[in-house]
């Protein structure tokens, strides 16, 4: 199973080293098929004062629509960045983690005729790139 997410997220920097913020994704996730649209706060923190472009961060929140083939659930992020300023509102973000994903609800037929409903979970390492603006 693979995935392509695309999230945005609004930040404040607290500190230099201290940023959290909200943010709104879409996910998808293939071999089974599975769409989430996650709704999550956000938390960075880099603990090197000298070196605050590098950062721990952590993502939580929930899948909110359930339709069809999307599915809600808990989500969750854990891991390293990296951030590299080309001016002092425009750079880009590098991401390494850990991914938990929860699908809920997720139709399984039995037989033809017996549908049941399942939960499902999926942990993956996550790579990233962003944009800074």
């Amino acid at each position: 199973m693979y995935g392509n997410p695309l999230h945005l997220s609004a930040l404040y920097n607290f500190t230099q080293q201290l940023s959290a913020g909200v943010g709104v994704g879409a996910d998808r996730y293939e071999n089974p098929g599975y769409n989430t649209f996650p709704l999550f706060a956000s938390l960075h923190y880099a603990p090197l004062k000298k070196h605050t472009d590098l950062y721990a961060f952590t993502n939580i929140g929930y899948a909110v629509i359930g339709k069809q083939e999307t599915y809600t659930g808990m989500m969750w992020d854990l891991g390293i960045g990296y951030k590299k300023m080309f001016r002092s509102h425009f750079g880009l973000n590098f991401q390494f983690g850990y991914n938990l994903k929860q699908f809920r609800n997720i139709n399984s037929y039995v037989t033809s005729d017996i549908m049941q409903r399942e939960n499902s979970t999926r942990s993956s390492l996550s790579l990233g790139i962003g944009v800074i603006f």
